[in-house]
């Protein structure tokens, strides 16, 4: 594999990455799931990006 291939490559996987999204985790107390998933919720709504974050 040379150079430019390689380079393809890396920018093909870096694009599918964009296209899927980004993960994170939240860490919230036993018990309080609900609460966190429910607060999640409010603030995606209130900024305006339940088109951005599913």
């Amino acid at each position: 594999m040379n150079n430019e291939e390689h380079t393809e490559e890396v920018v093909d996987s870096a694009s599918q990455s964009q296209q899927e999204g980004k993960w994170y985790v939240v860490h919230t107390q036993s018990g309080f799931e609900a609460k966190s998933k429910e607060a999640l919720e409010q603030r995606i709504k209130s900024l305006g990006f339940e088109d951005r974050i599913f």
